[in-house]
């Protein structure tokens, strides 16, 4: 059961919760406790835009990660609910260096993000090396419609990358990260490139700015890992940012959230001496999962790439050690 006390500072109330309140509530977070908690095309749409981690992979033994994690959420998922959702409603896209799928609706926040993605240095020495190369490109593109990699020719570099050994394969995928070409669809593994402004929706095509998106973000971070410690949201906060976040500025923002009520500090009583936050408002849900819920026996297969068990969470969850030894 919850064991609820009061905090002297500003007398928030915080929760002391189990480890296995913990992995309810964040199992349902991610629609995976009850398994299946949307249903078709749109609730593929509706799963992303609840916070649903959605990692694209091309590795497939069973199926790819990604469709097994949406497999594990959506009754009757097929495959081509996610390609009808990213690429006929335009309701969804990909992005970044790890490729997540993601609501239209927040590109405009991403856009910060992304010019600050393609500023790095190895993106820029790029640009810089090869601006013919850069325009001719976009040119293309622009001309001729959505192009693939293999629709340029053109040298190879010395400096290569695994995406493309080819200067034009490099420069385009620059221009995806920059944000001026997006996904149009894909053939098989093979993205095709078209420009920004022929796929979002009129309505997202501006840009926050850099402090709009970093405040968006803040509360994102919740969206997607649902319960954190103070260097863990910093962590995950500074990989959406695409910047580093020093440990004073992530204290500074995460406290801000508390301070505004819109997060609150709770207990994990396996480890009582370092707060977990969550959002204020799923707070009645952690309650509620003090208990288990009453549901159908169940099994679900949790993908490869899945969230509530890659990157050391399967430990920290399911006390079970999960490594994919896949490279």
């Amino acid at each position: 059961m919850l064991n609820l006390k009061q905090v002297q500072k500003g007398n928030p109330v915080t929760l002391t919760i189990s480890k296995a309140t913990q992995r309810r509530f964040i199992l349902h977070k991610q629609g995976l406790y009850p398994a299946q908690s949307w249903q078709g095309k749109d609730g593929v749409i509706e799963a992303v835009r609840s916070g649903a981690v959605v990692q694209v992979d091309p590795l497939s033994v069973v199926a790819r990660s990604h469709d097994i994690a949406l497999y594990g959420r959506v009754k009757d998922y097929q495959p081509s609910m996610l390609d009808a959702a990213s690429y006929q409603d335009r309701a969804l896209f990909d992005y970044g260096g790890v490729v997540m799928i993601h609501p239209m609706e927040e590109l405009p926040y991403f856009r910060p993000i992304m010019a600050r993605k393609a500023n790095e240095p190895r993106w820029r020495k790029l640009a810089e090396e090869f601006p013919d190369v850069m325009r001719d490109v976009y040119a293309a593109v622009q001309e001729r419609g959505p192009l693939s990699g293999r629709d340029f020719g053109g040298d190879k570099r010395q400096e290569g990358s695994f995406r493309s050994a080819k200067v034009s394969g490099q420069v385009l995928y620059l221009l995806w990260l920059s944000g001026e070409l997006m996904t149009h669809s894909r053939r098989g593994l093979e993205r095709l490139y078209d420009l920004r402004e022929r796929i979002a929706p009129p309505e997202f095509q501006h840009a926050a700015t850099p402090d709009e998106a970093d405040d968006f973000f803040m509360r994102k971070v919740f969206d997607e890992v649902n319960i954190v410690t103070a260097r863990s949201w910093r962590n995950w906060y500074a990989g959406l940012v695409e910047r580093k976040v020093e440990k004073s500025e992530g204290l500074t923002r995460l406290n801000a959230l508390v301070d505004s009520g819109i997060v609150t500090a709770i207990t994990l009583e396996d480890d009582p001496k370092t707060p977990r936050y969550v959002l204020t408002e799923d707070l009645p849900l952690l309650e509620k999962f003090a208990m288990p819920l009453q549901t159908p026996n169940e099994m679900i297969f949790l993908a490869p790439l899945e969230i509530v068990s890659t990157r050391g969470r399967a430990l920290a969850l399911f006390d079970f050690e999960y490594i994919w030894e896949v490279y």
